[in-house]
């Protein structure tokens, strides 16, 4: 396939279309250039899922979003050959996972002009900033890393275009950068694939040569090969994250403890019963939240709304 942009967005999805839904619809919300980037939306489900993510596909064509790409895993020979074939003609690679929300605008070609002048970053973190003090996987607060020197660069179309939309004084694209070989927890944990960006030259040999089955295996092996990367000490992000994952329920049974909410409400079956209701989440109610990690348990939806559509 001939692609039309430079960055490729892998978007993993499994038995979620509520929430992948409300992922997509977040992203066109909070993406200054929603379409500058091919979106490879690679999803697997139980046959009680498929009605639902064939309705989701159908949802975003009727929306015109014609960036995007639905790849369903079984139909190619393993996972990991479900993407790596199509991004070989990228720059860039954004990650992605079902249970991702985007809370605040970002601007994708000042993303990819700071990775540009700045050769000494590994990527470019979405879900990290000043504001994520708390390690949710390890229950525990974090330090925040101290900010070392970059290359700062401005964007000055968006600029123009944000000030003629009125958006620009609610706005922050001030750049954090800091030194993750000497960080903690959630910030030195700088390859992973739940919401950063990354050159694809650089981790193209590990995506085509490490062996893994599934996207917590690929993150797992992307960590097992840090070592690879200590030339790249910096990681950039935003000063307020823009985007963090709600783990409100628990899809693979291959990282067996990692936290989730165990709420019947938010169960993924309480979902799907919801989305094949009609119900679907308003990306407004996570409009410029702030949330305090990379992983936060939030409220998808009220118990009335539960209760109307669920019940």
């Amino acid at each position: 396939m001939k692609t039309k942009n430079n960055i490729a967005t892998l978007i993993f999805s499994k038995n979620r279309p509520l929430q992948l839904d409300l992922l997509l619809n977040s992203f066109y919300l909070n993406c200054l250039q929603p379409c500058s980037t091919d979106i490879y939306v690679i999803y697997i489900c139980d046959d009680q899922y498929k009605t639902s993510y064939s309705q989701l596909i159908k949802e975003q064509i009727k929306k015109e979003r014609n960036n995007i790409y639905f790849i369903y895993e079984k139909d190619f020979q393993s996972f990991k050959s479900s993407f790596v074939y199509n991004i070989r003609n990228y720059e860039y690679i954004m990650f992605l996972v079902d249970d991702n929300i985007f809370t605040n605008k970002f601007d994708l070609s000042q993303i990819k002009s700071l990775l540009d002048y700045n050769l000494d970053a590994i990527g470019f973190s979405l879900r990290l900033g000043k504001n994520t003090n708390f390690c949710y996987p390890l229950n525990k607060k974090q330090e925040i890393p101290k900010v070392v020197e970059h290359n700062y660069v401005i964007n000055f179309s968006s600029m123009y275009d944000l000030m003629n939309k009125g958006f620009f004084p609610e706005l922050d694209f001030r750049v954090f950068a800091f030194d993750w070989t000497k960080s903690q927890l959630d910030f030195s944990y700088p390859l992973e694939i739940s919401s950063s960006i990354y050159r694809i030259k650089d981790i193209r040999y590990l995506l085509e040569n490490l062996r893994y089955k599934n996207p917590n295996e690929l993150e797992a092996q992307l960590y097992a090969n840090l070592h690879y990367f200590y030339g790249k000490p910096k990681l950039l992000s935003y000063y307020r994250s823009v985007a963090f994952c709600a783990p409100m329920n628990k899809v693979q049974n291959v990282a067996v403890n990692n936290r989730s909410n165990n709420m019947d409400m938010f169960s993924q079956e309480s979902m799907l019963t919801m989305y094949e209701r009609g119900f679907r989440i308003n990306p407004i109610k996570f409009d410029r939240f702030v949330s305090n990690g990379c992983h936060q348990e939030v409220a998808l939806y009220t118990m009335e709304e539960f209760e109307k559509y669920a019940l």
